[in-house]
C-alpha cells in the first residue's frame, strides 16, 4: 500500500472512533442499582391524579311516575314502582336499594349508565327509602320518605255514639236509640294522607199524628283536617205507628281517591212530656187581665202550645204554637201572653204536646189579691219634726202584706231608728202612726213593706229641719210616685253660720230645698 492509501485509512479510523464516543456519551450506562420505568404504571398514575376532578354520578329516582328529589316525601299507592337511573363517567360497580334499613335490591351493572325498575313491597304507612351507588371507589346516597296510602280513611265516632274501642277501623252498630232529637255528630279522622271530604246524608222516614212525614238533608265538609263536629236535627220515633227511622250515611274521601262509608240507623224515643215553666205573672194596671211569661221545653220537639181560660176540661185552646211538622218543631219556646180575668180568682190552663203521645197540661190558679202590688201612702201634712224626732202617718193598702216597718236614715246613710208597724199573718190594710228619732239633717224616713210573695216595697220621705221659714212650718213635702230601691243623695244643708251675714244664705237654701217622697215598686219587677 502506498503512502496515499495509508493516509486515507487513518482518517477513516479516526472518524469512526469519534462517532462511537459521541454515541456512548448520549446513552447513560446501566448499573445493577437502577430501577426500570414501566410505561403502563405512568398512565395509571395520571388517571389517579385526574380522578379527583371527576363529578359525582347523576342519580334520579322515579316513584309512580314522579321524580323524587333527595330528601323528598312522597305519598304512594299500594306497593309503589321505583325506577333508578344512574350515569357516571366511570363504571358503576354497585347499586343498592334499601327500605327501612333492609337491602331490597342489589345490582352490579359494571356500566357507566344504569336503569333499574322494581316494585317495593311495603305495608301501609311511612317508610325510609335509601339508594346507594358505588363507582370509582366512591359511594353516593339518595334518600326519600315513602308514605304508602293504600287504605281508605277511618272515622272514629265520639258522639252521639262511640266507636274505636278495639280499632280505628271499627264500624258502628247498625241501630242506635237515643232520647233527644238535637245531636252533634262528632269524630276523629285517621288516614296516611289528607282527608279531602266528609259527606253526611240524613234521611228521616216517619209517620206522626199529623201526616206521613219525611225529609232529607246532605252536608258536605271540605278539608276537615283531623276531626268533624256537625249539629243535626233528627225526627222522633212514634211507637203508636212504629215509624220514625233516621238513616245516616257518612262517606270519608282522601286525596288518593280512597273512600270509606258508614251506615247507621238512629231511633229517637221520646218518653218524657214537655215541661212548662211560669217565669213571671203580673196584673195589668186595670186589673182586668194577667200577664204571663211562659217557657216550654222538650228534648225532641214541641208540636204545639195552647193557652185557655178555665180548667183543663174547659173550652178550646188559643194556640201560641200551631201544630208543626217535624222539621219545624222547636226544642224551647218562651212567650208572653195577656189573658183577661174576672173576679179575684181565675184558672188558666197551658197545654203542650210533642206529637208522640206525650202531653203536659198545667193549670194555674191566678189570685188577684196576691198579684196586686201594695200601695204605701204617707200623709205630708202629718209629718212633724220637733225635739230631734219625726212623726209620720199614713197607711198600706191594696194587696197582701206580711210585714211593715219604718226607719229613719241620717245624713251619712246610717239607720238612726227602727220601728215595726205590723208583722205576723197576711193583711191588706195597715195604718201607719209612728214617731222616730232623728240625728241631724238632711234626714229620711223610709217605710218598708213585704208582700205575701216575699218581695219588698219601699216608700221614702225626705225631712228638712223644723221652722225653716215662717211661711212653711213643716218643710217636709212628698214628691210624685216613682220606683226606687236605693235613694239619691240629698244636697247638703249649710251648717249654722257663725255670723249674721250668713243668715240670709241659710234661709234661701232652706227655701230651695225640695223634699221628695218616692213610691217604690216590687224588687222583683
Amino acid at each position: 500500500m502506498d503512502s496515499k492509501h495509508v493516509g486515507w485509512a487513518a482518517a477513516v479510523l479516526l472518524i469512526l472512533s469519534f462517532t462511537a464516543g459521541v454515541t456512548a456519551a448520549a446513552e447513560p450506562s446501566t448499573t445493577t442499582g437502577d430501577v426500570a420505568i414501566d410505561v403502563s404504571d405512568t398512565h395509571q398514575q395520571v388517571e389517579r391524579n385526574n380522578s379527583t376532578d371527576r363529578s359525582e354520578p347523576s342519580l334520579t329516582l322515579v316513584i309512580e311516575n314522579r321524580t323524587v328529589a333527595d330528601g323528598d316525601t312522597v305519598t304512594t299507592g299500594d306497593n309503589p314502582e321505583l325506577t333508578v337511573r344512574a350515569n357516571s363517567s366511570a363504571a358503576i360497580e354497585l347499586l343498592v336499594v334499601r327500605v327501612d334499613g333492609d337491602s331490597r335490591r342489589i345490582y352490579t351493572p359494571n356500566s357507566t349508565a344504569v336503569q333499574e325498575t322494581s316494585t317495593l313491597d311495603v305495608n301501609a304507612g311511612e317508610h325510609d327509602l335509601e339508594v346507594l351507588v358505588k363507582e370509582g371507589g366512591r359511594t353516593t346516597t339518595h334518600r326519600a320518605t315513602i308514605i304508602e296510602d293504600s287504605i281508605a280513611p277511618a272515622l272514629v265516632f265520639t258522639s252521639p255514639f262511640r266507636t274505636g274501642n278495639t280499632s280505628i277501623y271499627e264500624t258502628p252498630e247498625n241501630n242506635y236509640t237515643i232520647n233527644r232529637s238535637r245531636i252533634s255528630l262528632d269524630g276523629t279522622l285517621y288516614d296516611h294522607s289528607d282527608v279531602e271530604q266528609v259527606s253526611i246524608e240524613l234521611r228521616y222516614h216517619g209517620q206522626g199524628i199529623d201526616t206521613p212525614w219525611g225529609f232529607r238533608k246532605r252536608v258536605v265538609i271540605d278539608d276537615p283536617n283531623t276531626s268533624i263536629s256537625k249539629p243535626l236535627r233528627l225526627g222522633p220515633f212514634d211507637d203508636s205507628v212504629g215509624a220514625g227511622q233516621n238513616s245516616l250515611k257518612i262517606t270519608v274521601l282522601d286525596s288518593r281517591g280512597h273512600r270509606r262509608q258508614y251506615n247507621v240507623n238512629i231511633y229517637v224515643k221520646d218518653e218524657t212530656p214537655p215541661s212548662i215553666e211560669i217565669l213571671n205573672q203580673s196584673l195589668v194596671k186595670t186589673r182586668s187581665a194577667v200577664r204571663l211569661t211562659i217557657r216550654v221545653t222538650d228534648a225532641v220537639g214541641i208540636r204545639s202550645i195552647g193557652v185557655r181560660r178555665g180548667s183543663a176540661d174547659g173550652s178550646g185552646l188559643n194556640y201560641e204554637v200551631q201544630p208543626k211538622p217535624i222539621g219545624a218543631r222547636p226544642i224551647e219556646h218562651t212567650f208572653t201572653r195577656t189573658i183577661p180575668i174576672t173576679g179575684d180568682r181565675r184558672n188558666i190552663t197551658i197545654v203542650a204536646d210533642d206529637a208522640t203521645g206525650n202531653a203536659t197540661k198545667r193549670e194555674l190558679a191566678v189570685n188577684v189579691t196576691q198579684l196586686v202590688q201594695p200601695a204605701i201612702e204617707l200623709q205630708p201634712d202629718a209629718i212633724r219634726v220637733s225635739d230631734g224626732r219625726v212623726h209620720v202617718e199614713g197607711r198600706v193598702y191594696d194587696g197582701r202584706v206580711t210585714s211593715v216597718y219604718a226607719e229613719t236614715v241620717g245624713p251619712a246613710g246610717d239607720t238612726v231608728d227602727l220601728a215595726q208597724i205590723y208583722g205576723g199573718g197576711v193583711a191588706s190594710d195597715v195604718t201607719i202612726n209612728e214617731t222616730l228619732q232623728l240625728d241631724g239633717y238632711p234626714a229620711r224616713v223610709r217605710v218598708r213593706v213585704t208582700d205575701s210573695t216575699g218581695r219588698e216595697h219601699i216608700e221614702t220621705v225626705q225631712v228638712a229641719p223644723p221652722n225653716a221659714t215662717a211661711d212653711e212650718p213643716n218643710a217636709s213635702t212628698p214628691t210624685p210616685a216613682g220606683s226606687v230601691r236605693t235613694n239619691t243623695p240629698l244636697p247638703s244643708v249649710p251648717s249654722e253660720p257663725s255670723s249674721d251675714g250668713l243668715i240670709d244664705t241659710l234661709v234661701e237654701a232652706v227655701r230651695n230645698l225640695i223634699s221628695t217622697v218616692t213610691r217604690g215598686e216590687s224588687l222583683g219587677t
